[in-house]
């Protein structure tokens, strides 16, 4: 009978942990034509190549990935002279030729913009179905521009920016309709939305400066805190200090508004100018925080937090110190 319940002990044992080594994070993978993919991926670390060494990254540090694009130079030969074919003075042999290079992947595509930057093409007398019509209807399809990078850029705790490579040949990712393997060429970013807590991460004090964390700037406006929140879990946030906001006539602020003025309920309440305000996710609800919210969240994700002020201004001053803690 011992024995039985050592068993089931150590096997229970080794379930949890292997459980607990293996939690996914939730995330959104854009692809080069459109689609869009909302589930589940198994990374822990972003390892990333740059110039300087190679970095291993925390994915519960990592906003987003933009996904470079690697040259795949593997048919040279046979894709060049498929555009050479596009200098011919028949315009049915260009169209087959046309068709046929409209089929090559994204990474392909170097291999073309090198042939038509040479002095090897001379584009047709009428200009249909030419090279520099095809790369362009290519950049559309494959959502590229004329300047694509073969660097993959990381976004780190949506505040940081680092560009290296990010070796792999494809993400699983789980949706509501099944697990999909995605090359990493089809894809064009890669959003994380939440990741599961450790238990370790529990308190974070953040100073928040005026000149850049205003919810009105359209270009980082939001601190992502790196706390992930659940649904009815408790947080609560404390915040101090002044800001001068210049978008206001140089107006002195607290969290908690207007300097000068009584602090209004952070529950249900809009928000007002100067206020420490937070969200779930990067399209949460804003939320008022002022100088001190003890609640529950009302969505699961990523807490971000900034200053309400629907005008930016980098002329603005002073800063905010929040700390939050998970309850």
């Amino acid at each position: 009978m011992k024995k039985i319940i050592l068993t089931t002990i150590y096997s229970l044992f080794f379930i949890c942990l292997f459980a607990q080594e293996n939690k996914d994070v939730q995330a959104r993978i854009t692809l080069r034509d459109g689609s869009i993919y909302n589930g589940s991926i198994n990374i822990k670390n972003v390892d990333l190549q740059t110039d300087y060494g190679k970095l291993s990254i925390p994915i519960k540090n990592v906003s987003s990935v933009d996904v470079g694009l690697a040259p795949n130079r593997t048919n040279k030969v046979k894709l060049e002279n498929l555009a050479a074919q596009l200098s011919n003075d028949n315009e049915e042999t260009r169209k087959i030729a046309y068709d046929e290079l409209l089929k090559i992947k994204p990474s392909e595509i170097y291999v073309l913009m090198d042939y038509l930057y040479s002095d090897k093409y001379t584009p047709p007398i009428d200009g249909m179905y030419g090279l520099d019509q095809l790369v362009s209807e290519l950049n559309s399809t494959f959502n590229l521009s004329n300047n694509i990078g073969e660097k993959d850029v990381i976004s780190i705790d949506g505040e940081y920016v680092m560009g290296g490579i990010f070796t792999f040949p494809s993400i699983e990712i789980k949706t509501e309709f099944g697990a999909l393997a995605i090359p990493k060429e089809k894809m064009l970013k890669i959003e994380i939305t939440y990741v599961p807590s450790n238990g370790n991460e529990t308190s974070k004090v953040i100073n928040l400066p005026a000149s850049k964390y205003i919810n009105g700037n359209a270009n980082g406006g939001w601190f992502r805190t790196g706390i992930n929140v659940k649904k009815g879990q408790r947080i609560l946030i404390t915040a101090n200090g002044e800001i001068t906001l210049a978008s206001l006539s140089n107006g002195k602020y607290t969290p908690k508004g207007a300097a000068g003025t009584a602090e209004i309920s952070t529950e249900g309440n809009y928000p007002t100018y100067g206020q420490l305000v937070y969200k779930v996710g990067e399209s949460g609800q804003v939320y008022t925080a002022g100088s001190k919210f003890n609640g529950t969240m009302k969505e699961t994700g990523m807490l971000y937090i900034s200053i309400y002020e629907t005008v930016y201004n980098a002329a603005n001053t002073g800063s905010y110190n929040v700390t939050i803690k998970q309850n």
